[in-house]
């Protein structure tokens, strides 16, 4: 069975404990929201930092520039010093690739380069899985039903994306709901 099913925690917004990690390094775990209506990925500070320090190593970010919003411009090729992303959910691990990570723009100049789809967040803020994740997976979205039926959320890798789940290392403590 590909899908892997969490309980949704809260009843305004799709969202589920889990894990974000890099290189196997557990940086967060808590309360992330599924939203298809954010572009990019969303972490709030200070885990946007570390996820940043851990997908781009300082010297590459040196190539970067950073957008009056905060946003990370770079030329492509530090997609090739990028780690993937992993999300930790169900006991299982969806890898967000590099290049999946970034998003081709052009510049003033009209030159291509490359936009870390990564945005900063206040703190406090739940960590928001935008479209930058869910193109690299199917989620499915369970109301349940009858009066016991708890709303579930679904997640699948997509065909064809680079994003499939593998076991994780170790059971991942169950996040409690981020009031």
């Amino acid at each position: 069975d590909q899908i892997v099913w969490v309980p949704a925690l809260t009843g305004m917004w799709w969202a589920f404990g889990a894990t974000v990690s890099v290189a196997s390094v557990e940086l967060a775990y808590g309360t992330f929201l599924l939203d298809s209506g954010t572009s990019l990925i969303g972490a709030p500070l200070p885990l946007y930092e570390h996820l940043l320090n851990r997908l781009l190593p300082k010297r590459e970010q040196r190539k970067c520039t950073v957008t009056q919003d905060s946003l990370v411009v770079c030329p492509c090729e530090v997609i090739e010093k990028t780690s993937p992303m992993e999300v930790g959910a169900g006991g299982r691990i969806f890898s967000v690739q590099p290049a999946e990570l970034y998003g081709q723009m052009l510049d003033d100049n009209g030159d291509t380069v490359c936009l870390l789809q990564l945005m900063k967040l206040k703190t406090g803020m739940p960590f928001i899985l935008g479209d930058t994740f869910l193109r690299t997976v199917a989620a499915f979205f369970d109301l349940g039903s009858g009066p016991q039926a708890s709303p579930r959320i679904g997640l699948a890798p997509l065909r064809g994306s680079r994003a499939a789940p593998t076991p994780a290392p170790s059971p991942a403590p169950s996040p409690a709901p981020t009031p």
